[in-house]
């Protein structure tokens, strides 16, 4: 559908995350009006439109899915559309809860403290969709976080600079095809969503995981376990995770702290 100048100037202005979702909505808010061309009008009357005021006010909920006394699932704006992120969110979320509920966890959790249940007793997770990392996974005691490698086809360059304009940590360069510093890479994929010719292309896809993040009084930030890329292997590496996490709670030791001592090499999961 056609926007007028005006409208692409003020839905521009939406926060990334919504922006689909509010394009969408002003289309629909048009159609209904019977025009062919949004408007800014049409804008304006889509932030009227309840969903819309849910998703800027962040309300990233799963039905099914409980923050709890004992445990806490974060979630980021993947789960209401945003263009970055690089998996489903919702399903990943569902999965690890489905552990969390297999393994009793929560149960574990309320007979083993004594007293109210402060923040550090609680089980911690994040899903973050792609390495912009707005669910914060490096202060919880699991992240998942989405990445995608970029993998340069050789011959399609055109030499436009869109990839060099679109990596934030200004990582790429241009030769005959472009030269990617694979040893900073985040593995964002805004470089892939921006070439258009496919010089730069998806290369390995999946599921980062990290562990053993904490604040408190001497924080410690979350470190890289493995990079998994089906859903079947993120479900089997959450298992083990978390089935370490219980044998550390049955022990009376702070999961964090243990990683933090042993080294993930030491963990032998």
């Amino acid at each position: 559908m056609d926007w007028s100048k005006e409208a692409e100037e003020r839905i521009k202005k939406a926060p990334f995350f919504i922006r689909n979702f509010a394009k969408k909505k002003a289309e629909e808010v048009a159609k209904l009006r019977g025009k062919e061309i949004v408007d800014i009008e049409d804008v304006e009357l889509a932030k009227r439109n309840k969903d819309l005021e849910d998703l800027t006010k962040l309300d990233l909920t799963i039905e099914g899915i409980e923050n709890t006394k004992y445990k806490e699932i974060a979630l980021c704006g993947g789960l209401k559309g945003c263009p970055l992120t690089l998996f489903n969110d919702e399903e990943v979320a569902l999965l690890l809860d489905r552990i969390i509920k297999k393994l009793h966890l929560e149960e574990k959790i309320g007979k083993k403290i004594q007293g109210p249940i402060l923040y550090h007793h609680k089980f911690k997770a994040a899903i973050s969709g792609c390495p912009n990392n707005c669910s914060q996974p490096q202060i919880k005691d699991i992240g998942v976080i989405g990445y995608v490698k970029p993998k340069i086809i050789s011959g399609f360059c055109i030499q436009c600079n869109r990839c060099i304009s679109s990596c934030p940590e200004k990582l790429i360069t241009l030769s005959q095809d472009p030269i990617i510093d694979y040893s900073q890479c985040l593995d964002c994929g805004l470089c892939i969503r921006a070439c258009p010719t496919k010089s730069i292309t998806e290369g390995e896809k999946g599921y980062r995981v990290i562990i053993g993040g904490r604040l408190g009084r001497k924080p410690h930030l979350a470190q890289h376990l493995v990079n998994v890329t089906t859903l079947e292997e993120l479900e089997d590496i959450l298992t083990k995770i978390l089935l370490f996490y219980i044998k550390t709670l049955e022990e009376n030791k702070n999961f964090s702290r243990m990683i933090e001592c042993l080294g993930i090499e030491g963990l032998n999961l």
